[in-house]
């Protein structure tokens, strides 16, 4: 029988308790869950950048409509247009203002996305041609 005194040093300890296996688990699996929501949030952002940069490119276009030669003419007309696999609507409104030289023109171009509708707007005054 050895005997054992006060004096004498514990054994030496080689590896990990399974409690801090357990909460280094524990920490890991948190901060995966954070990163995952962060780049979730940025790919949905970087979606919504996409489709208003779409959409501003659509009211670009619907306003330069009468500055290719169409003769501008009081009312309404709708579209929709088809980009990268997306669906975008527009509404051009002409309408006459308080001022008989000009007309007022406003493009309006809407779309789905994941978290609802979304929807652009513009507004223009255009010198009526005599």
């Amino acid at each position: 029988h050895e005997k054992f005194t006060k004096e004498q040093k514990p054994l030496a300890r080689n590896g990990f308790l399974l409690m801090e296996v357990l909460l280094a688990g524990a920490i890991l699996g948190i901060a995966l869950v954070v990163l995952g929501v962060a780049v979730a949030r940025c790919v949905h952002g970087l979606s919504v950048t996409e489709n208003y940069r779409t959409a501003s490119r659509v009211l670009d276009e619907r306003l330069a409509f009468f500055d290719q030669g169409n003769e501008l003419r009081q009312g309404t007309s709708d579209g929709t247009v088809e980009r990268d696999g997306r669906r975008f609507d527009w509404k051009h409104e002409v309408a006459p203002t308080d001022d008989p030289r000009f007309f007022k023109e406003r493009v309006q171009v809407s779309w789905k996305q994941s978290d609802g509708e979304r929807e652009e707007t513009r507004e223009a005054y255009r010198w009526k041609a005599e």
